[in-house]
């Protein structure tokens, strides 16, 4: 890896954002999981307001330390969608990818719900009223990413639903370590 790069992965819920950041780890990738640092912010502060103007700022201080210490960090990220990211100091300087899965239907994401993650994790704790609300916010976001992506020309990479998920995300996976590894 010649060139340190800044990556956010954005996208929706139960996408495969961490499990693709994980990959990346194995790789030499500094991971931030920045929803934990949002959420952490907001315990302190008590409002969600900064959160858009802390992560610019944490952008802009990651991408300089990726440049000056020859660093590749990936970030993974629910909070933003695409039209918000663009407004970033850094976006012309960092790589975005968004992840979702636009075709899925409602069967399919309760699926993913279900199926994803570990047991501690919010949507395996989920009453049922949960999963129907959490499916609804699902079906919406993918179509905002669908239609943001495009308008901004920004990548969408589809992770696709049961068996096809992983092979989608490794997919990815290879996307990124093959442009790394070009820099």
């Amino acid at each position: 890896m010649n060139d340190g790069r800044l990556i956010i992965v954005a996208g929706n819920k139960r996408a495969g954002k961490t499990t693709l950041c994980s990959m990346l780890v194995e790789k030499g990738f500094i991971h931030l999981n920045c929803d934990n640092i949002l959420d952490a912010l907001d315990e302190v502060v008590g409002s969600n307001k900064l959160d858009f103007d802390f992560f610019n700022i944490l952008v802009s201080r990651y991408y300089r330390d990726a440049k000056n210490y020859n660093q590749n960090i990936v970030f993974d990220i629910y909070d933003f969608n695409p039209g918000m990211l663009k407004k970033l100091k850094e976006f012309n300087n960092v790589e975005l990818l968004v992840l979702a899965y636009p075709n899925a239907n409602k069967e399919d994401i309760k699926h993913c719900l279900q199926k994803y993650g570990e047991d501690f994790q919010w949507n395996k704790t989920m009453t049922e009223d949960d999963l129907n609300r959490n499916i609804n916010l699902i079906v919406e976001k993918n179509k905002i990413l669908e239609e943001e992506c495009k308008k901004y020309n920004i990548k969408l990479f589809d992770v696709g639903i049961k068996e096809q998920r992983n092979i989608k995300i490794n997919d990815v996976f290879n996307y990124i370590i093959d442009k790394t590894n070009q820099s």
